[in-house]
């Protein structure tokens, strides 16, 4: 079990989410998981302007179908594992993964774009649209799609700002215990964890917002958690 910390480089470096990346994997799959794991534990915590939005296959056949439309719409492969960075910028098994994409980051860091094509941008991206059942990994925290209904706004400041209290602050929210992410044949843990308005939100870092400060979020009521049971439940049918 691995708890993912954000290192101090990072957290200095922190400019928000300035790119995003798809990947595509499998837990069924033998080279998916190392390469999974470093794009979650190294590539996420040194380029904290990038945000991954991970489709995870054997969990969600849905997620399948997501996998043939854009790798029809990429023409790329729909072998797993496989990251999409931009248009001409797809990388297709461990060994790419590893190796390929922090240099082109590191060159578009400092001022050198890449000669093939472009990064796709963050600010381009409608998280509350986004198909299937997706987690979005960024630096010291993952959103995680359950039943859905959160608008683009509050997904994006969720995932970006570098104190989550101010996402959550004035929302229903219910503390929960962070479920470890299997990844491979290892599980990723965090140390903290809600559940808000469809996503099952999880951090590192910065404390959990206290009860008793009325000027964050109050906890979900015991209808709001039995409203939300019945939503998850009727959310079955996305699968």
């Amino acid at each position: 079990m691995i708890l993912l910390t954000c290192t101090g480089a990072a957290a200095a470096q922190d400019t928000g989410g300035e790119y995003y990346a798809l990947l595509f994997s499998s837990n069924g799959c033998g080279s998916c998981g190392p390469a999974d794991m470093y794009v979650f534990t190294n590539l996420t915590q040194q380029y904290p302007e990038l945000v991954v939005v991970d489709y995870e296959l054997s969990g969600h056949p849905v997620n399948g179908m997501v996998n043939r439309k854009f790798s029809e719409l990429y023409g790329v492969s729909q072998s797993v594992p496989h990251v999409i960075l931009g248009e001409n910028l797809t990388f297709l098994g461990r060994n790419a993964i590893v190796t390929a994409i922090a240099p082109i980051l590191d060159a578009q860091r400092n001022g050198t774009p890449p000669a093939s094509g472009s990064l796709l941008r963050f600010a381009t991206l409608d998280l509350s649209s986004l198909e299937g059942y997706p987690k979005i990994w960024r630096a010291n925290r993952v959103l995680i799609f359950e039943d859905g209904g959160a608008d683009a706004a509050f997904l994006k400041e969720v995932i970006t700002t570098p104190n989550i209290n101010t996402a959550l602050s004035g929302r229903q929210y219910e503390v929960i215990s962070p479920p470890p992410i299997r990844v491979g044949k290892q599980n990723i843990t965090f140390e903290h964890a809600v559940r808000v308005e469809g996503w099952v939100v999880q951090w590192n870092s910065v404390d959990m917002p206290s009860d008793a400060n009325n000027s964050v979020a109050t906890p979900l009521s015991v209808w709001g958690a039995v409203c939300a049971m019945a939503a998850v439940a009727a959310a079955g049918m996305r699968r």
